[in-house]
């Protein structure tokens, strides 16, 4: 059986949609699912996941009033992950989780700042309450339960597979086009840690080329920019993800565990551009509230009038 199949259908869960930033709780464990105990739930990500909490401050996204084509951008999966190393979260899972969950997010902003889109991503939830690995792929018929219970259709979905062997990674991505049905394009890519941002970089700019993003005009929305670094930016978003689901949910906020890595790697690159100033204010924001962060860090950002609009709306 598929995903949806096996969890959706026989056990009537059905997708989390948050349009407004409302989550279920989301323990911060990466476990795997048991397909004979527990139950998948899905939440949807409708926006850049930084963006939440500013919607009070015009001008920070592009407008997507109008139609545009939509695409749902879904979290990958991890097939072949064994006992041995799920025994492990902290090392091979938390690794596999991050990049399972915050390409799609990457890849689903990146869209999100075209004027040809309107994307989402979809990220996998053990009974509503904790990140779990998605061990089975996308199945047809989980892509077909998908578009049936996604709000306003959907024209593209995006699946994709990631591996660990070693030191290396191994990943692949399949653009569906739901109308036709039919397997639009597929990406591969693989990396060591050393060429991890090379990698990463080209398979952005392949997908961007042939997706034909082309970016909002100037004055709608902060101007988007590739990041130099994508491994730390994926990190940043996870991260992001994680704080803000922790923020909205009501669990033991112990259990979000974030090294203090992930906030200096954001802090560093939060003057490369608007969006990264910008995510790394909201991602402080949380961090702040959660007890994550003792004390507010003096970090140099962007200074446009949409990154200080932002300031002043979460001061």
């Amino acid at each position: 059986m598929g995903l949806f199949a096996k969890f959706i259908g026989a056990k009537k869960r059905t997708h989390v949609h948050a349009p407004a930033g409302i989550f279920p709780a989301a323990p911060l464990t990466n476990e795997p699912v048991d397909l004979d105990r527990d139950s998948l739930a899905f939440i949807s990500i409708s926006k850049p996941v930084w963006a939440y909490g500013l919607e009070k401050v015009e001008g920070i996204l592009p407008d997507k009033s109008t139609r545009h084509r939509r695409i749902a951008f879904t979290q990958l999966a991890t097939p072949g992950v064994s006992d041995q190393q799920t025994a492990h979260p902290v090392r091979t899972e938390d690794d596999l989780g991050k990049l399972a969950r915050g390409l799609p997010l990457w890849l689903a902003e990146t869209l999100y700042f075209s004027n040809n889109y309107t994307p989402l991503t979809i990220i996998g939830s053990v009974g509503g309450t904790r990140h779990t690995l998605l061990t089975k792929q996308w199945m047809p018929q989980d892509i077909h339960q998908l578009v049936k219970t996604a709000q306003d259709g959907l024209d593209y979905v995006v699946t994709g597979t990631l591996t660990r062997t070693g030191g290396e990674h191994k990943l692949s991505l399949d653009v569906w086009d739901v109308p036709k049905f039919r397997n639009r394009k597929s990406f591969s890519s693989q990396w060591t840690a050393a060429t991890a941002d090379t990698a990463l970089s080209t398979l952005h700019e392949h997908f961007r080329l042939f997706m034909e993003w082309t970016a909002h005009l100037d004055g709608d929305g902060l101007t988007y920019k590739t990041p130099a670094r994508p491994t730390v930016w994926i990190e940043t978003l996870d991260a992001s993800l994680a704080l803000f689901l922790a923020d909205k949910a009501s669990f033991d906020r112990d259990q979000l565990a974030l090294p203090s890595s992930v906030f200096d790697l954001a802090a560093e690159q939060a003057f490369s551009g608007e969006t990264a100033s910008v995510a790394w204010l909201t991602l402080q924001d949380r961090a702040l509230r959660l007890g994550k962060l003792g004390a507010p860090v003096p970090v140099q950002v962007s200074g446009t009038a949409l990154v200080k609009a932002a300031q002043l709306a979460l001061a």
